[in-house]
């Protein structure tokens, strides 16, 4: 694998040397450079995982904003709403609600449902649960909603911010990053196939892709590192011209050829 990922960075036209390699080569290198890219979400859940969540001050004001002072309270491990009423706050990736679940971008919600608290990742039309826990063993059985207790139900709700939740966002990011990784492979062999008369076969450029994405891999490593997230088209552009370097080659090598040939007649 070494030596395919140092040919695709530093010399592109190379990589037609291991384009008989079997998809289950192509698809391994492919799921090595995903989870590249995905180190620095797995530096951060190691290192600093409070980052991935909303503050302990962020979500007590929140609390204090939309569900204090709004008749909630909880009786014997059952959350009763007395005005039917449906709240909720947004915080960053997160949407907080005691009620209908609304329309929201937010990929993950916390949910104070009858009997319990539950985390849900949203998923389109789904929602998915992570993690939750039931009123009656927690402290927030028999509380009042109020400005006195708002701390108790901030301390509690935090408790959903657990080790499967930094799994859930790892595994996130790595899927995305596959997705990105298939799609631009994938575009790119299109417009080779339109633009371009190469004798290859669609899926012979498409493996030759999966290794010239490597370049995309580093320098998309790079600004993440570096904060510089805004430069994530000038990545594609990079992917770009590195299948341009490399096909240009055989464009070359083809036209030699043909020159031989019509010398010898």
């Amino acid at each position: 694998m070494y030596k395919r990922f140092k040919a695709s960075l530093t010399k592109p036209s190379m990589v037609f040397l291991y384009i008989k390699d079997s998809f289950w080569k192509v698809f391994s290198y492919l799921l090595i450079m995903t989870a590249l890219l995905t180190i620095p979400a797995i530096v951060v859940s190691i290192s600093k995982p409070e980052m991935l969540f909303p503050s302990y001050n962020e979500i007590n004001n929140g609390i204090n904003k939309e569900f204090v002072n709004a008749n909630l309270k909880i009786e014997n491990g059952k959350l009763i709403n007395e005005n039917a009423t449906s709240k909720n706050f947004v915080i960053d990736d997160f949407t907080f609600v005691v009620g209908t679940i609304p329309r929201t971008n937010t990929p993950y919600i916390i949910l104070f449902e009858e009997s319990r608290v539950t985390l849900y990742m949203s998923a389109s039309t789904m929602a998915i649960e992570i993690s939750s826990f039931k009123y009656e063993n927690s402290e927030l059985n028999n509380i009042v909603f109020s400005t006195d207790e708002a701390n108790i139900v901030t301390k509690e709700t935090i408790k959903l911010f657990d080790s499967s939740l930094i799994v859930v966002y790892v595994s996130q990011i790595f899927i995305g990053y596959l997705l990105d990784y298939l799609l631009i492979a994938l575009v790119l062999t299109a417009l080779s196939m339109m633009m371009r008369r190469l004798p290859l076969s669609f899926g012979n450029i498409f493996k030759t892709n999966i290794y010239l994405l490597t370049g995309w891999v580093i320098f998309n490593l790079i600004i993440t590192l570096f904060g510089f997230n805004d430069l994530y088209y000038f990545t594609i552009i990079v992917a770009y011209v590195y299948q341009m370097i490399a096909y240009r080659m055989i464009r070359v090598v083809k036209t030699n050829g043909s020159k031989k040939e019509n010398d010898d007649e």
